[in-house]
């Protein structure tokens, strides 16, 4: 059996390569209605453009949290300065990361200014403003490839429109690929993939009915959620958003036949704690699209 990873791992080369993004924008302005939304090829692409929007420069400092990735840092780096300190005296801009789909609402006065909702791991099933901009930031970003089987894109939910139709004007002068470049070949090597979707911010994927992969992949992970609740006797809120894996402290988890069958990747994670300015060691259960926690008896 395959080991698990912590997000859905799925292979270009299944699916065909287009520039034609609009149809994912279009979807998602109906279900984030009245708040419209802006598609690259990486969520982490809207980083340094939301940092220009709010005219932050390397002179700015950015909090993110003290375990971010590294293309969180290096992507605030290539606009602005980040830190990982908690000291709202040098905070010029937060944000605020809804760690694996777990929604986090924080102190405004210890986090000020945040900017962007990195709610890359959440299906957002509320559209209401509370919901997706929780702490009154003016951006939300979802990785699609972290709550569906897709390759690869991210989305950005804009709150305002003055502020989504400069930045909808800046994405649209992106490199266009010529007809003749061999794009899903270079998508199909790994290690030129994030090269090209660097280069070409606009690519995208078409796949037959976007609307029925949708839909199915929330019943899924609701499911999962259900499931995972059930077996592992731990409770989450699933009534606004669904995560990508569900977290918990009991390290017990991991010695249970029916976790270990499951062979998931690197389980045990660091979750920072907004409250106590801490950070903690969890074990995650995932519970995207690409796992069937329904099937374990």
């Amino acid at each position: 059996m395959k080991s698990v990873p912590i997000w859905n791992n799925v292979d270009p080369i299944n699916f065909d390569i287009t520039q034609n993004c609009k149809y994912i924008e279009d979807f998602f302005d109906k279900i984030f209605y009245p708040y419209k939304t802006i598609y690259l090829s990486k969520a982490r692409h809207f980083i340094p453009i939301v940092l220009r929007q709010h005219h932050l420069t390397r002179g700015d400092t950015i909090f993110t949290i003290p375990y971010s990735s590294h293309c969180v840092l290096s992507s605030i780096g290539m606009q602005a300065t980040p830190i990982t300190q908690v000291d709202q005296t040098v905070i010029d801009a937060s944000i605020v990361f809804h760690q694996y789909g777990k929604k986090e609402v924080v102190d405004n006065l210890k986090y000020p200014n945040v900017i962007l909702e990195d709610s890359v791991d959440s299906i957002i099933l509320d559209s209401s403003e509370n919901s997706i901009f929780p702490n009154n930031s003016n951006y939300a970003i979802i990785s699609l490839p972290k709550i569906l089987p897709v390759p690869f894109g991210g989305i950005m939910i804009c709150r305002n429109n003055e502020d989504y139709g400069d930045i909808y004007d800046i994405v649209q002068k992106e490199k266009s690929v010529s007809s003749d470049f061999p794009l899903k070949l270079f998508l199909n090597n790994h290690y030129l993939r994030e090269a090209i979707l660097s280069e070409f911010k606009r690519v995208s994927f078409s796949v037959p009915n976007f609307d029925l992969l949708y839909q199915r992949s929330v019943e899924k992970v609701r499911s999962n959620c259900l499931a995972v609740q059930n077996l592992f006797d731990i409770k989450f809120d699933i009534s606004q958003r669904l995560p990508s894996n569900a977290l918990t402290d009991n390290f017990d988890i991991l010695l249970k036949d029916i976790y270990k069958e499951k062979k998931i990747e690197s389980p045990i994670r660091h979750i920072f704690d907004y409250d106590s300015n801490s950070i903690h060691k969890k074990v995650l259960i995932p519970v995207h699209s690409g796992i069937d926690w329904c099937e374990v008896k």
